[in-house]
């Protein structure tokens, strides 16, 4: 059974695939039981080629967020860029609409770190500056909580859709080809 088969069975049977924080394993929620002995089985016979595959996404996911850091532009960059091609299916949540969601969770984290920055250093701050800075770090609670959810599934459900995995790898290799460009000619 190929290694896309066996994932789209999980999904099947409600169950999702995690990778844990160590990156030395992951979990299958809710549990196998004894009544999907067969898949539970290939899970365990495959489980070397699984890990090594949810962290490869993993670490192209890293790669944005390295790229990313703390700059809203570029979260509002790689979002736009991905936003343009994106067609969501009705019913149906797949890699696509977990890296929007992501993208935009994150856009909105690092846009709303920006401006507590900016209302901090502000003297005498007003009732208004008080509630936005009130509203931004309910902001950042919010926005982290859709983004940790979100990246969590992008890292499983990029193994079901190799064109997307190709597509961010291309946004990569551009981004980081523009940095060694920037290097080279100063």
């Amino acid at each position: 059974m190929p290694m896309i088969d066996l994932i789209n069975d999980l999904t099947k049977l409600n169950r999702t695939l995690t990778l844990d924080e160590d990156l030395e394993g992951f979990t299958v929620s809710p549990t196998l039981r004894n009544e999907h002995a067969d898949v539970h089985a290939l899970l365990f016979a495959n489980k070397d080629r699984i890990l090594e595959l949810l962290n490869e996404s993993n670490t192209l996911i890293t790669a944005i967020e390295t790229w990313a850091k703390d700059d809203s532009n570029k979260w509002k960059q790689a979002h736009s860029k991905f936003l343009k091609d994106y067609q969501p299916i009705p019913y149906i949540q797949d890699a696509h609409d977990d890296l929007i969601s992501w993208l935009h969770a994150n856009q909105r984290i690092t846009s709303a770190r920006e401006k507590i920055q900016k209302l901090q250093g502000k003297k005498n701050k007003s009732e208004k500056d008080k509630v936005a800075l009130n509203a931004r770090y309910s902001d950042i609670y919010a926005y982290l909580t859709i983004a940790s959810g979100r990246r969590c599934r992008l890292i499983t459900n990029l193994l079901l859709h190799s064109d997307l995995y190709g597509q961010i790898n291309g946004f990569m290799d551009k981004q980081n080809g523009k940095k060694k460009e920037a290097i080279t000619s100063q």
